[in-house]
């Protein structure tokens, strides 16, 4: 019977049960062969290999064997070795697995590599694979074919799918429209089709297409992040427990003058596949080169030749659709040259990087920032002999492997080191591994290996990281105009989900890097997937000029069948909503058949003259996309053209895809992912006449057909060469808000009329739309009627002001004689005398003492007790909560008050600052107030003025 070995191993180095480590190492039985062999090893055939990707295996029997010092051998020693030369099994131990519980789920992950934030979120930790390789428990990557159990993929991957052990369920998600400001925040009578990111991944029908609201979605059980966004909303990042059958509804805020912000208006949401993006923020102040990203794509590290130094770079963001930031200095990297070939830890704790063409590979250990060190730089490989030279390496997530492309004598040779911990030297532990001669550009758990030449990019795969990789397939074939291959640089990276490719032009020119979009979707990693639903259907509705939906004043609303009209969307909103898409997208012939099917619609017929303007601005915008088609047809090939900045050749122009040949390769484009700028350079080169204004009106309806494409600047300029037309088409812009803004104040809605009135003004404070907005706004506070109630003498010598006498008068106020239920009240006031005190009452049922049966928001002269707030301040809920501050002013100054009273709650603003923050309106005392009731201005004590009142209910509130 062969005697054990006993062998002497740091524990954190082995993965948990049946869990993949960081570098793709699994922990199992000990059986198998080695096949990468070290250059001084000799007992390879017989060393010992875990059965999934045993590395660690590796390592003992190397270092124990042949550096003589990890391994103690007791007097059995011999009996083993000789135990070791038949081959036969030995048990390696294993700590018992540690488990983390997240989300309620249980998964067992590696002590010393947590997960963190993946590209797929936590989704992957609660299924168990701990952010750790494809082969974890609970995670199985599974290709578009059927698979055996165990196999590893190939060819393409659609996503990883789930175990049976992990518990899913199928929720249902609804997106519904909360309003603007002054519309309810509860549910609204219009769903929106809104695109959703689960986890930090978009989510996507069984087929690949992106899925939108309303939809159901198959999640594992547990708590998800939700990113909801859609055109014209203000985006929402929310938590929600997944279980099975609930329906999650989020309500997004409509803000149709708001700029696109967030995922949607992301340029890695928008862009096109091969479509190159620069990275604005790392192409200006010194040259950059070979870009490393993280796992979870939140980082972004190259060699950078910038004022700080030349070292190591790194770029951050917060989401994978945000742009990189400005790059900071990793102080630790600083040297003589630039520096090749980063790549850091999981943790971003260690970084590695190459002097290229030299002997030397660096690493150094980080702090909790990339700017500071707790260890300086270290020597990760070193060697003395001139022939041999380190372009590039790669350190793994866990920092125990580290891959390296050497040339010695002229040939290219691959290397693999190895050690027991992270904070140990590799020293001499280097054998040579098949990455065919590429550099090393891995995947997190080193199973695929990518090589791009700069026409095709290709994939190697392998199922244990202890074996050479198989023949490289390829990804895609494509031609980059940014891309400039050097053989002694790696000057590439492929993320993690196979889904972006960064790259670098000559460093030693400009040095500047890009993006490109290389698939529709991710792949080898989690997807959320689903199947959409039907939305639900709303009526429009819009009420003749002059009427108003709630009914008589003073009158108590009854059960109203179907949603509040003053909810809905105006229609000439929605339809100009779609027309803006169409344009933004230059589908001009759908544009123009859709303005041409408005001019006939009823609901319309009072927009005629917008729609007329909509049509004749479609029609110049399609001339130039016309002529721009002419062009290209008639362009020989040689052709000069300019794209993003680079010189090209034609090369021809086939059904919306332009070909050209930059720097002698040749280059795909489709025509709406280049540049307006560039589209107009391209027609006015091949145009006889170009100088007549009814031209440069097309051209500018062009660019303003899709604004986010171009800079406000040129935008501006192409504007002013267009003379009339151009000031017409600016005009016309300004006129379509007022048309808006008019008709909602017919029908009532006060507060989207005035946040429309904001936002004109804002836009174009000196222009005829925004004084006529203004006036609008001026006659709001007319609109109402305040009558006296009580003994109070009101002084209204000032139009628009009411200021108290100088006696008090028990229940004495102001009242407009409508009743309110879901409402927003906004006043200006002052105090004028010593004490003066005032405010608003609300839920009064109109009889009775109106102190002991309305709620009643407070303000006073108290400015000298600001410090210490209670529940008789200003801005306190009277007599039940104190405001968060006293933001009062001093006597005599104009004070604003803006309350909002949703669902039973109420929030306050005293002059700009929110005071009460969804406070319930509820107390013992006021046993007498009601849901809905009238609103009233406090008129008891003399000293206090009011100016600018107004009160209105909130469409589709509860």
């Amino acid at each position: 019977m062969p005697t054990k070995l006993g062998l002497a191993l740091d524990p954190s180095v082995w993965p948990a049960n049946g869990v993949a480590s960081a570098d793709g190492r699994g922990a199992g039985s000990v059986r198998g062969r080695w096949s990468g062999v070290s250059r001084r090893s000799c007992h390879s055939r017989c060393s010992p290999t875990p059965d999934r990707v045993g590395s660690p295996g590796l390592l003992v029997a190397r270092r124990g064997f042949l550096n003589c010092g990890r391994i103690v051998v007791a007097l059995w020693g011999w009996i083993a070795l000789g135990w070791l030369a038949g081959c036969g099994p030995a048990p390696v131990p294993k700590p018992a697995a540690e488990r983390v519980e997240v989300s309620g789920v249980k998964a067992p992950v590696r002590k010393e590599s947590p997960a963190g934030e993946s590209a797929f979120g936590e989704a992957a930790a609660r299924l168990g694979a701990a952010g750790e390789g494809l082969n974890g428990e609970g995670l199985t990557s599974v290709p578009d074919g059927s698979a055996p159990e165990g196999a590893m993929p190939v060819g393409r991957t659609r996503a990883l799918t789930f175990a049976p052990s992990v518990e899913m369920a199928t929720c249902f998600l609804r997106v519904v429209r909360a309003g603007v400001e002054g519309e309810s925040t509860g549910r609204a009578a219009e769903e929106v089709a809104a695109v959703v990111a689960v986890d930090g991944q978009l989510a996507r029908t069984e087929s690949g297409e992106l899925l939108r609201t309303p939809c159901e979605l198959d999640l594992p059980v547990g708590e998800h992040r939700f990113v909801v966004a859609a055109k014209g909303y203000k985006e929402v990042l929310q938590t929600h427990a997944v279980a099975e059958g609930r329906e999650i509804e989020i309500a997004l805020a409509y803000e149709p003058f708001a700029e696109p912000a967030g995922l949607i208006a992301s340029r890695y949401f928008t862009a096109e596949v091969e479509e190159e993006l620069a990275l604005h923020a790392l192409n200006s102040g010194g040259a950059m080169a070979d870009p490393f990203v993280t796992r979870e794509g939140l980082s972004l590290w190259a060699g950078g030749d910038r004022e700080e130094g030349k070292g190591v770079y790194v770029s951050r963001r917060a989401s994978v659709w945000d742009e990189f930031g400005p790059p900071e200095f990793v102080s630790e990297t600083r040297g003589a040259t630039l520096a090749g070939s980063p790549s850091v830890t999981a943790d971003e704790s260690q970084v590695a990087w190459v002097v290229v063409g030299k002997q030397r590979i660096w690493g150094a250990t980080l702090g909790e920032s990339a700017g500071g060190s707790r260890a300086p730089r270290t020597p990760l490989k070193f060697t003395t002999m001139e022939s041999e030279r380190w372009l590039s390496a790669w350190l793994s997530p866990s920092g125990l492997s580290l891959y390296s492309l050497q040339v010695h004598d002229g040939k290219r040779r691959d290397y693999q080191a190895i050690r027991l911990a992270a904070d140990e030297s590799f020293e001499d532990d280097w054998f040579s591994v098949e990455l065919h001669r590429a550099h090393p550009v891995l995947s997190f758990d080193a199973l695929r290996l990518y090589l791009f030449d700069g026409k095709t990019l290709k994939r190697a795969q392998r199922e244990r990281d202890t074996d050479p990789f198989g023949e490289p397939e390829v990804v895609r074939e494509f031609s980059l105009a940014h891309y400039y291959p050097r053989p002694d640089r790696r000057q590439f990276w492929v993320t993690e989900d196979e889904q972006w490719l960064y790259v670098s032009d000559d460093p030693e020119r400009s040095g500047n890097l890009y993006v490109t979009r290389i698939a529709e979707e991710p792949k080898w990693v989690y997807v959320p997937r689903g199947r959409a639903l039907k939305m639900r259907s709303v009526a429009m509705a819009e009420p003749e000029a002059g009427t108003t939906p709630e009914g008589k004043p003073g009158e108590e609303p009854g059960e109203v069948a179907g949603p509040d009209p003053r909810s809905l969307p105006l229609a000439y909103e929605v339809y100009r909503k779609e027309l803006a898409g169409l344009l933004e997208e230059w589908k001009f012939a759908e544009a123009r058949a859709l303005v041409e099917s408005a001019e006939s619609r009823p609901e319309l017929a009072r927009e005629r003259e917008l729609v007329g303007w909509d049509r004749e601005e479609v029609l110049a915008a399609n001339r130039f996309w016309e002529e721009l088609g002419a062009v290209l047809g008639k362009m020989e090939p040689g052709a000069k053209l300019r794209l993003a900045g680079a010189q090209a050749e034609f090369v021809k122009y086939d059904e919306g895809r332009l070909e050209v040949t930059v720097r002698g390769k040749a280059v795909t484009r489709v025509v709406t992912a280049i540049s307006p700028v560039d589209l107009i350079g391209v027609v006015e080169a091949g145009r006889e006449v170009q100088d007549d204004e009814e031209w440069a009106f097309a051209v500018a309806a062009f660019l303003a057909a899709a604004p986010g494409r171009s800079s406000p600047a040129i935008l501006s300029s192409r504007i002013q060469k267009a003379g009339v037309a151009g000031r017409r088409l600016v005009d016309r812009s300004r006129q379509r808000d007022l048309a808006l803004v008019r008709r909602e104040i017919e029908r009532g809605n006060l507060g989207p009329a005035l946040v429309r009135i904001d936002a004109l003004v804002a836009k174009a404070p000196q222009s005829e739309s925004a004084t006529a907005a203004l006036e609008m706004k001026s006659t709001l506070y007319s609109r109402q009627e305040w009558r006296p109630v009580g003994g109070q003498t009101w002084d209204t010598s000032v139009a628009g002001q009411f200021t108290t006498g100088e006696s008090k008068a028990a229940e004495a106020w102001l009242s407009c004689g409508d009743r309110f239920t879901n409402f927003q009240v906004s006043l200006e006031w002052k105090s004028v005398g010593p004490a003066a005190q005032g405010g608003v009452y609300f839920g009064y049922d109109g009889s009775g003492p109106v102190r002991e049966k309305a709620f009643k928001l407070h303000v006073a002269n108290d400015a000298s007790l600001a410090a210490n707030p209670d529940r008789f301040s200003t801005g306190a809920l009277l007599g039940i909560a104190a405001p968060r501050v006293n933001a009062v002013k001093a006597e005599g100054e104009w004070n604003s008050l803006v309350a909002r009273v949703v669902g039973g709650k109420v929030t306050v603003t005293v002059n700009g600052e929110v005071v009460l923050k969804d406070q319930p309106v509820e107390g013992e005392t006021k046993t007498g107030a009601v849901k809905t009731g009238l609103v009233l201005i406090d008129g008891e004590f003399p000293g206090i003025s009011y100016r600018k009142v107004l009160v209105y209910e909130l469409p589709g509130g509860k």
